[in-house]
């Protein structure tokens, strides 16, 4: 009788994991598409963060994170590209755009936790 609710608290951990993974990527391509209309050097920095965090999370910290553990490179990558985002000083407010919008999707709870699904 305990195996159908184990299966259902391992299938809801399971989706919780998949919703987060999809907000992450979607946070992560939206600030991609925004940095190439920013101006250089950052909007090019930015985006070549982006793309490399992205391959930080999937060669180190996928692999990692199967054993409960994570990636403190794929961490400061992260928040090096908050960092950045957050440097941006437009020369006017319009161009701060949907990067620097108060309560933007974008980094209201970026990066996403585990618990955040």
């Amino acid at each position: 009788m305990l195996l159908p609710f184990v299966v259902i608290a391992v299938w809801e951990n399971v989706d919780a994991a998949r919703q987060t993974t999809f907000k992450e990527a979607n946070a992560l391509a939206g600030v991609y598409w925004v940095s190439r209309s920013m101006p250089l050097p950052l909007g090019a920095a930015i985006e070549h963060d982006t793309l490399a965090y992205a391959h930080t999370v999937e060669t180190t910290e996928w692999p990692l994170m199967a054993g409960h553990r994570s990636s403190p490179q794929a961490t400061r990558e992260v928040y090096a590209i908050r960092n950045a985002v957050n440097s941006f000083q437009p020369s006017n407010e319009g161009r701060a755009g949907p990067l620097r919008a108060r309560g933007s999707p974008m980094w209201r709870n970026w990066p996403p936790s585990a618990g955040s699904g």
